[in-house]
């Protein structure tokens, strides 16, 4: 979701590089009225706007910089502000924007807006935040606001700042409806969302795109990324029949379409149908993380009906394949079958490199209390002290681990 470095925050919507400036044009066009037409400064101004407002820039810029010369100041930098934006000359935008502001009078609120679409261009997010907020905090423009929101909320979806995006975005949805760039706010908060794995806020913000957007442009290709939403907050059903559509028609699933129906049809109980769901997601994987997901997931369902053997040649290549919490994972119910068959020391060298591999996830922490438990078994109470204290002295552990691991303890007569 990320902007590019030449887009305004009105661009950030619709990916017109060229919307900032036509709403600048219409800004100039709309105060030129204000200054009247008598004199011939006035009259450059005016001429200045029409060449603005139908693209030669560069012509309008000679006709504001010579209303500039005989005397008009605020309403002559805003023009010279606007054609400098069109033809990204940005520096000097940033001037004449600047000196339109300082000029006041009516044209001061513009001159802001231009400052706010200049500084969004370049990325200079500290700078556009710090004009943009108290200007959509005031009286409401119907043209200007909604972008100035909408690029807050890019801003605020960068920066992870999730309730102010989300707040934001809203106010786009509630109070402008029918601004062209608030889908696509939608679309890019839910996609920013699933990307930081903020799968609550990803699955709202795609169903209120659907719900009020159905028909949008913004909402095409997003079935997949709102199964996998629906899928991480635990409505694997309703998942399950968003990623129907996919696959039907007697066309082939993408890669990733077939692994999130195979966790759909795990999470609902289809078993033999996740179970070759997964394989045919790994034969047409496209990369080794996708493989990963697919073998991981038949290694997973194989194990879970003792069939072991069968099982933990594809958790081992799952483990290669994987990084990360997946990884974890995979060399976790390694572990664990390792256990169940009587391997104890296996289980406990495969759970504590689960434990490594998953940082802080929760196949980490898991692993580690049943490593606790493998050294317990295998009468090492040094070793299973330790990885029972350790437990215990993470921030954020589950409930459930933090008293397996005091349970440890106290078996072990430790505390």
């Amino acid at each position: 979701m990320r902007a590019s470095p030449r887009r305004s925050c009105s661009a950030s919507a619709s990916g017109d590089t060229d919307s900032a400036t036509d709403t600048l044009a219409g800004l100039v066009k709309r105060y030129t009225p204000l200054f009247g037409l008598i004199h011939v400064s006035r009259a450059r101004v005016a001429r200045g706007a029409a060449l603005l407002a139908t693209g030669k820039p560069a012509d309008a810029e000679r006709d504001f910089q010579a209303a500039l010369s005989l005397g008009e100041t605020g309403i002559a930098h805003l023009g010279l502000g606007s054609a400098h934006a069109a033809r990204q000359q940005w520096d000097a935008a940033i001037r004449d924007f600047t000196n339109a502001r300082d000029a006041g009078g009516p044209v001061t609120t513009a001159a802001s807006y231009g400052l706010a679409a200049v500084l969004f261009n370049q990325r200079k997010t500290a700078e556009f935040k710090q004009i943009a907020t108290p200007l959509v905090a005031g009286p409401a423009d119907p043209v200007t606001t909604p972008r100035l929101i909408h690029g807050l909320a890019v801003v605020a979806a960068e920066e992870k700042r999730w309730p102010d995006a989300r707040t934001l975005t809203l106010r786009l949805v509630d109070q402008y409806p029918k601004y062209p760039g608030t889908p696509a706010a939608l679309s890019t908060l839910a996609a920013a969302a699933a990307q930081g794995e903020e799968w609550t806020l990803s699955r709202d913000m795609y169903a209120k795109l659907g719900e009020r957007y159905p028909d949008s442009a913004a909402g095409t290709g997003n079935r997949l990324d709102y199964a996998e939403a629906l899928l991480r907050t635990g409505a694997a059903a309703e998942a399950k029949r968003t990623l129907e559509p996919a696959a039907g028609g007697g066309q082939a699933q993408s890669p990733r379409a077939a692994m999130l129906m195979a966790e759909a049809q795990e999470a609902t109980g289809d078993r033999a149908g996740a179970l070759d769901a997964y394989a045919r997601a790994v034969a047409s994987a496209a990369n080794p993380k996708e493989k990963a997901v697919g073998l991981l997931g038949q290694g997973r369902l194989l194990a879970a009906d003792g069939k072991w053997n069968d099982a933990r040649p594809l958790l081992e290549q799952a483990l290669d394949a994987a990084e990360g919490s997946m990884a974890s994972e995979a060399a976790y119910r390694l572990g664990e079958g390792y256990r169940a068959t009587g391997k104890t020391q296996d289980a406990a060298d495969m759970y504590l490199t689960a434990a490594y591999l998953g940082d802080d996830s929760s196949w980490s922490r898991r692993a580690l209390v049943a490593a606790g438990n493998a050294f317990a078994a295998l009468k090492q109470k040094d070793a299973a002290v330790i990885v029972y204290r350790k437990v215990l002295a993470m921030s954020g552990v589950e409930p459930e681990l933090t008293e397996a691991a005091r349970k440890g303890l106290r078996a072990l007569g430790a505390s």
